[in-house]
Order: C-alpha cells, then structure tokens, then sequence
C-alpha cells in the first residue's frame, strides 16, 4: 500500500499518510541502503541499528505492525520483533537486505514465503502474511521466545548428550516434514535452529530452500555455492544435484557441533581452506575429537556425513527414526567408554569374589562329605 499525495488524513498513522510520495519512495530507499549496510561483514554499530528500527517501524505501521526491537541481519535479510496490531500478537517480520530495484530479490523473499507457508508443523517456524509497501516487501511469521542454537551452547558450559540428541532429533522431525512436501532447506545450521523459553525446537530461514520441480531431470544443478560451507555437504559444495541426503548432512554436521564446538570439516584460517577440505569431504572423525560418547553415537555420524549421499540416511524422517533410537538407549543406560570400562571393572571384580566363594564353598562340601561317611 502507498499513500497518495493529497489523501485525507483520517487520524489513522498521521506520520505516515502524510507523506509525500516522493518522500515515501526516498525513505523505503534508505531504509534498503541501511539494512544492506547491516551484514555480517559489517561492524555493529547501535547507532545504525537505532537508525533502521526507525525507519522499519514507519513502514510497518502502513500495514498494521508496531516495530519494537532488531532480532537480527544476515546477507539477504533482517529480522525485527513486532506486534500485529489487527490481531493484537507478537510476530516477527523479515525484510530483504537487498533493494529489488537491483535484483530479484524480493521475488526471493516472496518465494521463501511461499514456501514455508505450505509446511504446517509444530518444528517449523510459522509464516503468517505477506506485505509489499512501495518496493519494500516483507513477510510476518511466528515470533520464537527464544535463542538460536549456537546461542543456547554459548550460554551452556556442559550439555548432555542426550539433549542434543533431542534438539537435533525435533529439527530433523521439521525438515522430515518439509521433505514430504518435496522441498529442501539447503542451510540448516545451529543459527538457523531456533530453542523456545520451553524447550521447543523450531527450524527456520528457508531462504535458500529448493522444491522438487526445480530439481527434476529437466532442470539444471545450480551454477554457484549456496548455502554455509561448514554445514553444507560436499556435493553441495561442489554444485552438485541435490536431494533430501543434503539436509542429512547438515542435520548431522550440526550434531557434530553441538558434541565438539566446531564443524565437521574442523576450523580452517581462511573460506578458501574450508571449502578444499568440505569439497573434498575431509571430516575430522568425531572419536579424534571425543572419546567419551556412546558408539552408537559415532555410528549416527559417521553415516550422515558420508561423502557418498548414498549412504547417508534416506532422508531426515530415517534419521530421526535412529536419533530417537539412540535417545532411547541412552535412556536405558548405555553409557559411554568411560562407564563401560567401569563396568567390566566392577564385572572382574564379582567375578572374583564369585569364584572365590564358589570354591570355598566347594572345599566347605568335600570336607563334609568325607567327615559323614569315613
């Protein structure tokens, strides 16, 4: 919606309706000017970030939304927290990083709406509407009271591992949902898992997400890297064709993250390294890295970071079929390498004393015997 020059003023958004359409257009091109000058390259800056709220929060309010805070920004987006004044609920509202007079983004963004809207599950982060001021386009979506993953292990000196197993096993259950409907996320990462207040998992950001059609026989493999080279598997990397394997990949690099605090690929000085070493796919095995963790656990990792997506578990929904299967061991006491040995240490111990008392006893019943009958 953009106001007209010389519409009545109704009393509804007065700092917003009576501006002028030249002045509507020059603030929706600096409000593109400032979020793209907010990237992760960029130095943070509050001054900046103040600068943009403001302007966000004007363009908001000509579709119903109170702006309130910054959530975050990345390369093609920024994400603010916002109440839906028609409904009266907290949303949060994403708009493109990029001015879709320069490219077509905003048909990207459009097309993540779309898209995430078709997939209703309770580990998938909600889509609600979609809103076009002037050039400037943005979509509201459920507002997650929470932190990102990456967040949630920052602020956490020891997890234990069935916890993450858990977090890891409900992002699985999101992407296993969107699988069924034939699209993949093609990012997921920890920043793009997010944890409520209460623990619930939910997936978000299918930015970058592909739909089956757009895969067929017919269509060609995409021409540049999309995607995080540390969680992206390596035929991802290496521009390859695609399939639900991919998010397997990245659903257990981010496994691999939670147990070790880095990707699978291990750290690298510089974007050039890390991407030889994930196109070449040189995991760091995880027993190199731990060795304290249930052998199930390296079995679950080992097969979803195969370099051969073959190999790998079919799709999200096997893989969290075998999370929750180890979840379930773990439950019952299968313990790692530590307790185990602990456990035929406690094992040799009874047996000793078992067989000592066996032949004591026997000794107790040949020396009976032969005082009864000499």
């Amino acid at each position: 919606m953009t106001p007209r020059t010389g519409e009545q003023d109704t009393g509804q958004l007065p700092e917003t309706r009576r501006l002028e359409q030249t002045d509507f257009e020059r603030m929706v091109e600096e409000t593109y000017d400032s979020v793209a000058s907010l990237g992760d390259s960029a130095p943070r800056d509050r001054d900046d970030d103040s600068g943009l709220i403001q302007k966000l929060r004007v363009i908001a309010r000509v579709e119903g939304f109170e702006v309130d805070d910054l959530l975050g920004r990345g390369g093609m987006g920024a994400v603010v927290s916002a109440t839906d004044s028609k409904l009266g609920r907290r949303v949060a509202l994403k708009f493109l990083t990029i001015n879709p007079r320069r490219s077509d983004s905003g048909v990207v963004l459009k097309r993540e709406a779309e898209r995430t809207s078709r997939l209703a599950h309770e580990n998938i982060v909600h889509i609600y509407s979609w809103h076009s001021v002037g050039d400037l386009t943005f979509f509201s979506m459920e507002l997650v009271e929470g932190m990102t993953l990456d967040k949630y292990l920052a602020e956490r000196k020891s997890i234990d591992p069935v916890d993450l197993l858990r977090i890891v096993a409900e992002a699985a259950a999101g992407v296993a949902a969107a699988h069924e409907k034939g699209i993949l996320h093609r990012d997921i990462k920890p920043q793009n898992i997010l944890i409520d207040h209460q623990g619930r998992v939910k997936v978000a950001d299918f930015g970058l997400a592909s739909t089956a059609e757009e895969r067929g026989p017919d269509s060609d493999a995409p021409g540049f890297i999309s995607g995080t080279i540390g969680f992206m598997p390596p035929e991802q990397a290496r521009c390859e064709p695609e399939s639900a394997a991919n998010d397997v990949f990245s659903l257990v690099a981010t496994l691999y993250y939670t147990l070790t605090g880095m990707p699978p690929f291990g750290r690298h000085a510089s974007t050039r390294e890390h991407l030889d070493a994930n196109q070449q796919g040189r995991i760091v095995p995880l027993f190199t890295v731990r060795d304290d963790l249930p052998q199930g656990i390296y079995r679950l990792v080992a097969k979803g970071l195969n370099s051969d997506p073959k190999r790998r578990h079919a799709d999200a929904g096997k893989l969290r079929k075998q999370l929750v299967e180890q979840i379930i061991s773990l439950s019952e006491g299968d313990h790692g390498p530590r307790h185990r040995r602990q456990l035929r240490a406690l094992y040799r111990r009874h047996t000793f004393w078992a067989g000592f008392l066996a032949g004591a006893a026997a000794g107790w019943l040949v020396t009976f015997l032969v005082f009864m009958f000499v």
